[in-house]
């Protein structure tokens, strides 16, 4: 399906072929054209989360499968919000069976309390899933996606399940001041004792 967006100076136009274009306005920052100007943080973030989302409103419709990270589903509600914003960050994925890539992938999803503790109970760290999304490769920081479905999956793949073995090792080093080190994947950085 081919689709179409327009970024321009205040507002995005959206649309997909045989549907009428959608408008929606924005506020630009007379300083930059990426970032809209807020009073406060909260209202910048929830200004950033909705444009994430209606970028990839716009998004192709792809297959998925990957290897969930350390923190399976996380999830938040910004002020003045009833459905939580639930986000899964991929460690390796492919779309539609193309070659595995190895940097993180954020999808996420508008969920309501019942979908979130459902969503949790099904999917956990280490975990090869699979699924349809809407994905918007363009981002700086990384890719990201906004997931339609999300199941094990029900026929292994080779390539995933490695990675998610190695994602599964203990990784630990040894420093001479500190002793033993062990990576903690969920935040990113070595714990260890030292007396």
């Amino acid at each position: 399906m081919r689709h179409l967006t327009l970024l321009c100076k205040s507002s995005t136009i959206c649309f997909r072929r045989g549907q009428t274009p959608t408008r929606r306005s924005i506020p630009i920052n007379p300083i930059s054209t990426r970032e809209p100007q807020m009073s406060d943080p909260i209202s910048g973030l929830i200004e950033q989360q909705r444009l994430i989302y209606d970028k990839l409103g716009c998004s192709p419709q792809v297959g998925l499968s990957g290897v969930v990270g350390p923190n399976g589903v996380t999830a938040a509600k910004l002020r003045g919000e009833s459905l939580w914003s639930a986000t899964i960050n991929l460690e390796a994925w492919r779309i539609d069976g193309l070659t595995v890539r190895l940097d993180r992938l954020t999808i996420r999803r508008r969920v309501t309390d019942e979908q979130l503790r459902l969503l949790k109970k099904k999917i956990r760290p280490g975990l090869v899933i699979a699924g349809t999304l809407r994905l918007a490769d363009d981002r700086v920081d990384s890719p990201q996606g906004l997931f339609d479905r999300l199941d094990p999956v029900e026929q292994p793949d080779p390539e995933l399940e490695i990675q998610a073995r190695k994602l599964a090792e203990s990784r630990c080093i040894e420093d001479e001041n500190l002793g033993s080190l062990v990576l903690d994947r969920r935040v990113g950085w070595f714990k260890g004792s030292c007396s």
